[in-house]
């Protein structure tokens, strides 16, 4: 279109090419995406808010993709530019589980919330502060847990910061250049009434529904951390993310991070302790810093393994075979096993065949039990398994 290799041409297209990224991310990432309020787990950087799922098929085709192409890439899934934590996004995925009782909790919060004289604010930013409260409200508070007035202080400011910068950035009801000060008003007077402390029945009605999927957001969340240790690729850990990562957009996500408190967290597990007894309290985060320090230990003592191993998707057998996404890492005499079982809101445990070892003298070891593995591929505790066999 540009005349091939021409000397001038090549200069149009490298000028052009100055301001295509930043028109897209200002366009998409910047405008777009938080506008359409729908599911906002898949309004982030990279995403495609339009498609809400994939088949298991499509999943192993990619990974099998990444493999040929670019085993040694980084596989991230929180950074300093995500516009909200790793561990939002899975747990407000989970709702596609809970579709019918959201929508009925979103009218009952905004009826209760005008009850209690909140000002009525855009449907949109309705549904995108909902979203937003879900996801970020702190996992490693208890249902039953009195809610302390700096802390709730301190989240208020946090909430209020990300919704102003929201509708700012979505440019529909105000803007960074010309900001609409009464409408902000409006959002900021909603945002204290739905946070406010004393009696509240929103937060009373709205922590219920957050105590009924937690552990369904939880499970997202390990099964996404297992399969980044695990695919093909190089893992990248942000910053606060050893524990549940529900930061939300900037600057809420460049926040100091307490490695002084994750060090002693892990400090108190032990090195080869079965991870299923920590999803009893999975709300303080012990069991994503556990199963990332196993799975590491892992890779470094198979390092082979996991940068040039072979990937396949692993056919399972069983009456819940849909829910489960298994595959294999092989390279030489050892073989890696890695499955999940999805829709954890279905709260059963899937019924699948451990698949016979491939390796001749070998036999299944449960990784993350630390015990030889018994015959069922998926755990009926938690929502990931792991086994390993290699030659004696």
């Amino acid at each position: 279109m540009l005349g091939g290799e021409d000397p001038e041409a090549l200069g149009a297209a490298r000028r052009i090419q100055q301001y295509t990224g930043p028109v897209m991310a200002k366009g998409l990432e910047d405008t777009a995406l938080y506008r359409f309020n729908r599911l906002i787990a898949l309004s982030d950087v990279g995403e495609k808010p339009d498609r809400f799922s994939q088949s298991v098929a499509s999943f192993h085709d990619f990974l099998k993709s990444r493999l040929d192409r670019q085993r040694h890439g980084m596989l991230t899934s929180s950074s300093h530019d995500t516009k909200r934590g790793e561990d939002i996004r899975a747990r407000l995925a989970s709702l596609s589980g809970h579709a019918r009782v959201w929508d009925r909790k979103v009218d009952l919060w905004a009826e209760i919330l005008l009850g209690q004289g909140a000002p009525a604010i855009d449907r949109g930013d309705l549904s995108y502060f909902f979203q937003t409260l879900l996801g970020a409200w702190p996992v490693e508070i208890e249902p039953d847990e009195a809610l302390d007035e700096p802390r709730r202080a301190a989240f208020q400011d946090r909430i209020g910061a990300a919704m102003l910068k929201s509708v700012r950035e979505a440019r529909q009801r105000t803007n960074w250049n010309v900001p609409r000060h009464d409408y902000e008003a409006q959002l900021d007077a909603f945002i204290k009434v739905a946070m406010g402390s004393g009696a509240n029945p929103f937060l009373d009605d709205f922590r219920q529904f957050e105590a009924t999927i937690a552990w369904d957001g939880a499970c997202n969340g390990l099964v996404e951390t297992l399969i980044k240790l695990t695919a093909p690729g190089v893992p990248d850990i942000y910053q606060g993310s050893e524990l549940w990562e529900q930061s939300m957009v900037d600057p809420d996500n460049r926040r100091p991070v307490d490695f002084g408190a994750r060090a002693a967290l892990l400090a108190q597990l032990q090195d080869d302790a079965p991870l299923a007894p920590l999803s009893r309290h999975f709300r303080d985060g012990a069991i994503k810093l556990a199963l990332i320090r196993r799975v590491l230990a892992l890779r470094r003592r198979h390092a082979g393994l996991f940068a040039d191993g072979d990937y396949q998707p692993l056919e399972v057998a069983g009456a819940d075979a849909k829910r489960v996404l298994a595959f294999t890492r092989t390279q030489g005499e050892v073989t890696l096993l890695v499955a999940a079982t999805l829709r954890p809101w279905l709260r059963t445990p899937a019924a699948t065949a451990l698949p016979p070892c491939p390796i001749a003298g070998a036999a299944w070891r449960d990784v993350l039990q630390n015990t030889a593995a018994s015959d069922g591929l998926c755990s009926a505790e938690l929502p990931i398994s792991l086994f390993i066999a290699e030659r004696p």
